[in-house]
């Protein structure tokens, strides 16, 4: 018995179970209709990953590529940041005549 289900969209790769045929094959489930039914597992599990994608496109969800690519930007943007406010740290750490324990 297989049941995959996708967690944000409403689709299932199924095998054995009681909402499909009991015949041995693997059936993708979009939205309660079976969409597609093979007996090769490794197409079932290619148009289950193109039917997760059709609906989260379908939906305008960023794809993960793209997540990590915002989540990147924003780490190198506060690392520019930190870099910034240590180097001006340094630059003023010296102090006047007689170093910075003052005269």
């Amino acid at each position: 018995m297989i049941d995959k289900k996708h967690p944000k969209y409403p689709i299932h790769l199924k095998r054995g179970t009681s909402d499909v045929p009991n015949d041995g094959r693997f059936h993708i489930v979009v939205d309660g209709s079976i969409t597609v039914s093979t007996k090769v597992e490794a197409y079932a599990q290619l148009a289950y990953a193109e039917a997760v994608e059709a609906h989260r496109q379908a939906l305008g969800h960023p794809s993960a590529s793209e997540i990590l690519a915002r989540e990147s930007a924003r780490r190198d943007a506060r690392a520019l940041r930190a870099e910034g406010v240590t180097s001006r740290a340094r630059r003023n750490r010296g102090g006047g005549p007689g170093g910075r324990g003052g005269v």
